[in-house]
């Protein structure tokens, strides 16, 4: 099955997938915490960039304000990150879901540079459609100098000055072998190490493995009681789902005790599923979250069991799309028509249920559609994109965060597609019966499916948790997000940039989780 880089660790951990087969990054946390097993040893790599050669660069230090992108839920992101605060390389990164939306960027000019692994560049700058117009940079961050400048070369060395790595400063270390409690995991090291690396620590730190079977190496086989806890999100493919994968890697890197597995799921369902206990965290949509404790439509019961850890941490535009070569054009005529054929996601997200209200606010509905010859798809946001790229469908509806992945997928398809701006009044509407908010797609957000802003509505993601989720693990869950915000929650998504602590805790929708509460007022942005 084709993942993400994202996804592609918890799909093994969920039990969605039994092997995978391509290089990740082999590090002691993934061995003991994640439970996953790397079958041997490929190559050593770090980290390399590939720029415009018009940017006229020939040291990383000479990057500062270059737009540089990276695949979201990668260690590339990570590490670049670590590397530009300790320089002081002020470039908030550029993020995409998909790593060959790296390359089609470069149709467009927007980024100057990209991340990726050193082993690697020359493959993707080839097949760049102005290959000619990149270089690759010689300088490589490595993992002994990401606490400073890059390596020069392509020389790839093992890590060394252990001696002197404080494993609380430098969250490179962290990322290798978790320390927890004073001690690094499963080795029993100090935080300050002390003495050459024991126990094979050096030899696991850059390795590279293919997931697979088991290999034998007992010094890594130990395993400290966890808090495993799971995180329901949203479709595969979705950007739900790409950034509960990336936070449940940051709280992990900050919390190494905090086991969190991802699953997937959807926005209606998801307020359900942490009500009733089966995944202590969600993803939420703020207007239906609060429904959902309110026991108001289109919840049938009051969710007193649900609690959240803040909010405003996605904003998500709605999104129409239709057919470029034919057709009307407008969302009242186009919803009317007989032998509509239109797509949206599975009935328990968030997406099918706006469209429901929509469809009933203009006077028709999927029955309707159907009677009258046309046809209604239900399913993943990769099956329904497939199936308006393939032609089995004209029209998509979807919730997704920009840049979203599937519609600059096909934005760059084979079929041409515009986006349907709201009519006034489906927006006023849905503000005021449901809540959701005014909103824009700001021209330039997909050239090719907008030649100006695009007026729609808008809701906001929010972390909810169940009542019993011990008060120290949300404490500590919302302290990481709080610590990391901006640059390190852009690596993950770009969406989440703009979160701000200061105004998350103020979501009135649903109770503040007490940990979360004092992980606010511990900042310094919520009154005691």
């Amino acid at each position: 099955m084709p993942l993400t880089s994202a996804a592609r660790l918890p799909a093994p951990q969920s039990g969605r997938a039994d092997m995978g087969n391509r290089t990740t990054a082999w590090t002691h946390g993934r061995e003991t915490a994640d439970e996953l097993n790397f079958a041997a040893i490929n190559f050593h790599d770090s980290r390399g960039f590939t720029l415009r050669k018009s940017l006229r660069v020939e040291r990383a230090a000479g990057l500062q304000g270059a737009s540089i992108c990276v695949a979201a839920g990668s260690i590339n992101g990570l590490n670049l990150s670590d590397w530009a605060r300790v320089n002081n390389i002020r470039n908030p990164p550029i993020v995409f879901e998909q790593k060959d939306e790296i390359r089609n960027t470069s149709k467009a000019g927007c980024r100057d540079a990209c991340c990726t692994d050193a082993s690697q560049p020359t493959g993707p700058r080839a097949s760049f459609p102005d290959a000619e117009e990149h270089a690759i940079l010689t300088d490589i961050i490595r993992w002994r100098n990401r606490r400073g400048q890059p390596g020069q070369g392509r020389r790839i060395k093992q890590p060394r000055g252990m001696n002197d790595l404080c494993i609380r400063g430098c969250p490179s270390v962290r990322r290798s072998i978790r320390p927890v409690a004073g001690k690094a995991q499963a080795l029993h090291h100090p935080h300050n190490l002390r003495g050459p690396g024991r126990a094979g620590m050096s030899l696991i730190w850059t390795r590279r493995a293919l997931g697979g079977a088991t290999l034998a190496l007992p010094f890594i086989r130990t395993v400290r009681a966890q808090q495993s806890i799971e995180w329901v999100a949203g479709s595969l493919g979705g950007g739900w789902y790409t950034m509960a994968a990336g936070l449940a890697a940051l709280i992990k890197d900050e919390n190494p005790d905090i086991q969190i597995r991802v699953v997937p799921g959807g926005g209606l369902a998801n307020s359900t599923r942490v009500n009733n206990g089966q995944s202590p965290i969600g993803w939420g949509i703020d207007a239906f979250a609060a429904s959902a404790f309110k026991g108001e439509e289109p919840y049938s019961a009051k969710h007193t069991h649900l609690r959240c850890l803040g909010s405003g941490y996605s904003p998500t535009e709605h999104n129409f799309l239709r057919r470029a070569d034919g057709g009307p054009e407008d969302m009242r005529s186009i919803l009317t028509q007989k032998g509509l054929r239109l797509a949206c996601t599975q009935r328990s997200s968030t997406d099918e249920m706006t469209l429901q209200r929509i469809m009933r606010f203009i006077g028709t509905s999927v029955d309707r559609i159907r009677s009258e010859g046309g046809r209604y798809l239900n399913g993943s946001y990769s099956d329904i994109g497939a199936a308006f790229s393939d032609g089995q469908v004209d029209y998509l509806y979807v919730a997704l965060a920009r840049p979203a992945a599937l519609l600059t997928e096909i934005s760059q398809g084979r079929r041409a597609a515009k986006l349907v701006a709201f009519p006034a009044d489906v927006r006023k509407h849905l503000i005021d019966r449901y809540a959701y908010a005014e909103g824009v797609i700001p021209v330039g957000t997909y050239p090719a499916l907008q030649t100006a802003d695009v007026p729609v509505t808008t809701m906001d993601s929010t972390i909810m948790v169940h009542e019993s989720l011990p008060e120290e693990i949300a404490y500590r869950i919302t302290r990481t997000l709080i610590r990391n915000k901006g640059q390190r929650l852009v690596t993950i998504h770009a969406s989440m940039g703009a979160w701000d602590p200061a105004t998350s805790w103020k979501y009135q929708g649903l109770p503040l989780h007490p940990g979360a509460a004092r992980a606010f007022r511990e900042a310094g942005v919520m009154p005691a």
